[in-house]
């Protein structure tokens, strides 16, 4: 059972109780893959010199909050709460995977054009709350879909024999390479169209009830 999630693994060192029953995490959409019960990264694809550094020159530049996953660690620049998160140190040089901004009160489409500009990475997700956006960008060959190719082809599981679970546009690369893709009733229009089932919404205990109704039994 593996976690597939934009998120990076020192994020989950909050639920140790969920860890007992997860032998993968993928993260930071398929930037890196993580043994947990060896306690080690199997993978990365880090953001290359270059493109990092425009990154952080446009974050710093206007003044965006934003946080970088490198492994098990997370580096942080501005005022955000963040779990396990160090302070940004301009001098110090960073091999992360993911870097994340977090932007308000201004255009998202000025700011998703500039990073059309950067060549090397993609933007995997975009999630608004209220007026807030987040924006993960990684490695032009990094995506969720990837990851969790890299994971198969490591651990010899063929993807017929792979079930995904999602909710999220950064789900898509993952749904078009596995044999079953089950989007949850609350997920977005987008996802439904390549999902080949639907189960009910997260709220409801959707992934659970399908794996207890179409798996364990």
């Amino acid at each position: 059972f593996s976690l597939v999630t934009g998120r990076s693994v020192s994020f989950f060192r909050l639920f140790p109780e969920l860890l007992r029953y997860v032998d993968y995490i993928v993260s930071s959409n398929g930037g890196s893959i993580y043994d947990v019960k060896n306690n080690k990264f199997l993978y990365n694809t880090c953001i290359k010199d270059k493109c990092l550094t425009n990154l952080i020159n446009y974050g710093i530049d206007n003044n965006f909050t934003f946080v970088m996953n490198e492994l098990n660690k997370v580096y942080k620049y501005g005022d955000l709460k963040k779990i396990d998160s160090i302070e940004f140190d301009k001098n110090r040089q960073y091999f992360c995977e993911q870097i994340v901004f977090y932007i308000e009160n201004i255009d998202i489409n000025i700011v998703m054009e500039t990073l059309e500009k950067i060549n090397d990475i993609v933007v995997n997700n975009v999630n608004r709350k209220n007026n807030r956006y987040s924006i993960d960008v990684n490695d032009s060959n990094v995506s969720k879909g990837n990851g969790l190719l890299c994971l198969c082809n490591y651990l010899d599981i063929l993807m017929d024999d792979v079930i995904a679970f999602g909710d999220g546009e950064n789900d898509i690369s993952m749904f078009k390479v596995v044999s079953r893709g089950i989007a949850v009733d609350n997920a977005c229009l987008e996802l439904k169209k390549y999902a080949d089932e639907i189960t009910d919404s997260c709220y409801n205990d959707g992934v659970f009830k399908y794996i207890e109704n179409n798996i364990l039994k």
